[in-house]
């Protein structure tokens, strides 16, 4: 291949990526504007983590933006454990209510890390009966005796 030749490969992949990037732009500005940032302080601890949530939401990238998020929250739930000398050998209920107890984290924190369950809709896959996992079984139990 020519030096031409690669220069014009690679002119014809700058637009190629650039039309890309023009395409989305609008979208992406809109879910940046849409987050209500939260102060984060540059060369902290998750910071970068914390950042890259937003990044990857802003970019489209949902699905990751989910995990990222999921880790960055399990970090801090640790660093804070370990800031407070308290040790993760209980259940998530128990350490998460003695840190509301002992005023570390709010009670909204402390929900966001223990959702109460009994509020959230009964998940079923849309092949599953009515009355879940244990309707299926009886079904199956009624047809095979």
């Amino acid at each position: 291949m020519t030096e031409a030749d690669q220069q014009l490969r690679r002119l014809r992949a700058k637009e190629a990526i650039r039309g890309d990037f023009e395409h989305s732009l609008e979208q992406r500005v809109d879910r940046y504007l849409e987050v209500q940032h939260q102060g984060i302080v540059p060369n902290h601890h998750f910071a970068s983590a914390s950042s890259e949530c937003l990044n990857l939401y802003r970019d489209g990238y949902f699905l990751s933006t989910v995990m990222v998020s999921q880790s960055v929250a399990e970090g801090i739930f640790r660093f804070v454990l370990e800031r407070n000398s308290t040790s993760a050998d209980r259940e998530r209920p128990e350490m998460v209510k003695l840190l509301v107890e002992r005023a570390i984290i709010s009670e909204s924190c402390g929900d966001a890390f223990v959702p109460d369950l009994a509020k959230l809709p009964e998940r079923r896959t849309p092949h599953e009966p009515e009355g879940g996992a244990g309707a299926l079984q009886r079904a199956g139990a009624a047809q095979h005796p």
